[in-house]
């Protein structure tokens, strides 16, 4: 979770949204999208939990999927559109179960 620059006696932590897993490096690697990292735990990245995603390396925030997505996995990138014609009451949506019609539109039965 610690680098230090060439020829410096000195170890700074990895700024969040990147880490360090090996010892004596010169320079931090950013998370990969999906994943994030923070200053308490630079060693490593952490993927994002189901209902976000992070389309971004080296950020250091999952984002909420929007209302009318959603997201069953974890360390997922992008969110999932729900159907055509189909929505979420709510953000972080964690199923396609979860869409429902939108306004305007029902389901026959």
């Amino acid at each position: 979770g610690k680098f230090s620059e060439t020829g410096s006696m000195y170890c700074r932590t990895c700024p969040k949204g990147q880490y360090q897993n090996e010892s004596g490096q010169s320079a931090c690697n950013p998370c990969s999208a999906g994943t994030i990292s923070s200053e308490s735990d630079p060693s490593s990245c952490n993927p994002c939990p189901a209902g976000q995603h992070q389309p971004n390396e080296g950020e250091f925030e999952c984002l909420r999927c929007e209302v009318g997505q959603y997201q069953p996995d974890e360390g997922q990138a992008v969110c999932k559109q729900c159907p055509s014609s189909r929505t979420t009451k709510f953000i972080s949506a964690l199923k396609v179960g979860d869409c429902i019609c939108a306004e305007g539109t029902y389901e026959p039965y």
